[in-house]
């Protein structure tokens, strides 16, 4: 029987126009009446792309059938294959496109962490899936939301990676977006542009920046002798480092105590030279570099999980056995570093003062590796002793947790990770309240606790993040003594240390912060039941998070971003140097500005609008963007030549970095010129 002729699913079915919609992601009323619009849409899609008749059937059977799910109250892909099973649906295909018809979100999220699906994880897809109708879904399911489907960032990522690769064959120049084109915002780089010049364009409404078109967001990486995209991006201290899609990678800004891995301390790269003068680092397969805004290390992850570290050792934050450090020397080359020896694939990593942790695929599970300085109980390990300065990594075991770890963040002395369980745990210095454990200020994890019993140890039910009730949490960060998560709602939340005015929440809406008081006296010691107040969004959703030492930056779902606290140099990239936060919310920071809330990053193309942005990444004085098409633009203090444009100016102070870089006529730094 033809599933949607099934009585089940048909009552199902009538039981989705209860399931209402967020009305600034679909403009359909809900579940039903979206299923109802994407059939019509895919349907439209396969006969203009030349489908055979039994595609189309397959297409709108899976619009009509992917959201089945949501009667379960959530949208997982597997709910839906669940319930088609429980139909009598057997059919392979239609299956495995329900199963994988979101991959789009969860891929460029990985991508956007620097672990970017593998080559096999893509060929994997390729064989479960036909990609061209995949493609073709992804498009039409966006046909009820504001923007269209041209303003999804992580829909024109993968398109974009998916044709670079070979595997999808579409024409996507030649489809329309859905949306009625409304008037998108303008760079005030280029206050001239006619918007309405340019018939390919599909603004999206209110400030969100548009999205370019997929050819452009796959980058020219694939075309002969132009640079390679940019794949991962990190900043530290002075410093900030990239890596390629070629597997280079390099780092520019002060070179001391060997940070730039390059032997030559004291020599500066990006003050008076582009990082792309300099040869990259020695190193192959790097896949993804970390440093951290007060880490004075940095670490490269290679295919395969391997890890090398060099820098600043001190405490044995290298974990090589030593408190020495490596790449100061003109004989320490990085091609000589050996990896470090862990149990297993190494999959995600995290920097901060003399510390790194490393999650571990080990035995099928993921484990939680930290190593250097262990005061405050900051490596979690019950002990506030050091570990890597004289013995392996591994020398004391895994952080003992019982839950699997999939995401690990660290701030000055406290680390927090999150667990496949969805729950949060931090352990370290709590005496900012970063820990979020309501009435502790106590150091955690150390082996000794609150004096009471608890928090001995991170598996201690003590530590668990307070607070965070109801909220799934999908993305945490730290930075200084202040922790930040995302949440599936696509809201912000942050704890801790309030310097620079950096958790963004106003004065008022902090428990025991009077009128007045200055940003650092009025600390936070657990997640207030609500989100940083960011005002409209416009339609988009936030996707992304990065805590700089004193300041905060989230990037949403249309490319634009948001950025708030501490910003005498310019790192918020608002043209201002008055910090955002405590004394007015951001919303009423942003409140009356031409661009809402998104900042001016450029248009590099003159189409009128804000070119897109995938990543953020906040350091201590400076900010960074990774594009769309893999190119990375900088902002903020320039000292030493952290940004990157061969100067040691300021970029966005005064003006907007949109502005600056529209007059010297120059946007992207020159990280690489040409793909090897």
């Amino acid at each position: 029987m033809d599933v949607l002729t099934h009585p089940d699913f048909l009552a199902d079915y009538e039981r989705l126009a209860g399931v209402t919609l967020d009305p600034a992601r679909h403009r359909a009323p809900h579940a039903r009446a979206h299923c109802e619009q994407v059939a019509a849409r895919a349907e439209a899609l396969a006969r203009a792309h030349g489908c055979s008749p039994k595609e189309r059937v397959l297409l709108v059977t899976l619009a009509k059938v992917h959201d089945i799910g949501k009667l379960e109250g959530h949208a997982r892909p597997a709910a839906s294959v669940e319930r088609l099973q429980g139909y009598g649906v057997d059919d392979p295909t239609l299956l495995a496109l329900v199963k994988v018809h979101d991959t789009n979100l969860p891929w460029w999220q990985s991508w956007r962490r620097g672990e970017a699906p593998s080559d096999r994880a893509w060929a994997r897809l390729a064989r479960r899936a036909n990609l061209r109708l995949l493609a073709l879904f992804m498009i039409a399911d966006r046909v009820d939301a504001p923007g269209g489907w041209r303003a999804n960032a992580p829909l024109m990522w993968f398109l974009g990676e998916a044709s670079r690769r070979g595997l999808l064959d579409l024409d996507l120049d030649a489809i329309d977006s859905d949306a009625v084109p409304e008037p998108g915002p303008r760079s005030d780089s280029n206050p001239d542009s006619d918007p309405d010049s340019n018939p390919d364009s599909n603004p999206g409404p209110g400030p969100g920046p548009a999205l370019a078109s997929p050819g452009e967001a796959a980058g020219a990486a694939g075309a002969a002798g132009a640079p390679p995209r940019i794949v991962s991006l990190s900043l530290g201290l002075s410093h900030t480092c990239a890596a390629a899609e070629d597997g280079r990678a390099t780092c520019w800004g002060i070179d001391v105590q060997g940070r730039l891995g390059r032997g030559t301390e004291g020599q500066n790269i990006g003050d008076n030279e582009a990082p792309a003068d300099v040869a990259p680092l020695p190193l192959d397969g790097v896949v993804r570099i970390v440093t951290a805004p007060n880490a004075r290390h940095v670490c490269a992850l290679h295919h395969e999980g391997r890890l090398r570290c060099w820098g600043n050792g001190v405490h044995g934050a290298l974990g090589r056995g030593s408190a020495s450090s490596y790449g100061d020397q003109a004989d320490e080359s990085l091609d000589a570093l050996p990896v470090l020896s862990l149990p297993g694939e190494v999959v995600d990593v995290s920097l901060s003062t003399a510390r790194t942790c490393a999650i571990v695929r080990q035995d099928g599970r993921r484990a939680l590796y930290c190593w250097g300085r262990g005061e405050h109980g900051a490596l979690g390990l019950g002990s506030t002793e050091d570990v890597g300065d004289d013995e392996p990594p591994t020398a004391r075991g895994p952080v003992p947790l019982t839950v699997e770890v999939v995401e690990v963040a660290t701030g000055n002395d406290h680390t927090c990770a999150r667990l496949v369980d969805g729950t949060l745990r931090c352990w370290g210095e709590g005496a900012r309240g970063q820990l979020g454990v309501v009435g502790g200020s106590a150091d955690l994890g150390d082996g000794l606790g609150d004096g009471r019993g608890r928090g001995r140890w991170p598996d201690d039910p003590a530590l668990r993040v307070e607070g965070l009730d109801g909220v799934e949490v999908v993305e945490v960060d730290a930075a200084g003594d202040r922790t930040c998560v995302l949440t599936a709602q696509g809201g912000v939340r942050c704890w801790g240390s309030n310097d620079g005015a950096a958790l963004g929440y106003r004065w008022s809406e902090l428990p025991g912060c009077r009128a007045g008081d200055e940003p650092s006296t009025c600390d936070l010691e657990a997640p207030l039941p609500f989100d940083v107040d960011l005002g409209d969004l416009h339609g988009a959703t936030l996707v992304g998070l990065s805590t700089g030492q004193r300041h905060t930056c989230v990037v949403d779902d249309r490319g634009g971003v948001r950025c708030w606290g501490e910003n005498f140099s310019g790192q918020l990239g608002d043209g201002q140097s008055e910090d955002v936060g405590h004394w007015r919310a951001p919303a009423e920071a942003w409140h009356g500005l031409e661009l809402g809330g998104v900042l001016d990053v450029g248009d590099a193309d003159g189409d009128g609008r804000v070119d897109p942005v995938a990543r953020i990444v906040a350091g201590m004085l400076h900010t960074c963007a990774l594009m769309v098409d893999g190119s990375v633009r900088c902002w903020g203090s320039g000292g030493e030549g952290r940004l990157g444009y061969a100067s040691t100016d300021h970029v966005g102070l005064g003006v907007s970095p949109g502005s600056d870089y529209a007059h010297h006529g120059i946007y992207g730094v020159r990280v690489f010129d040409r793909a090897r």
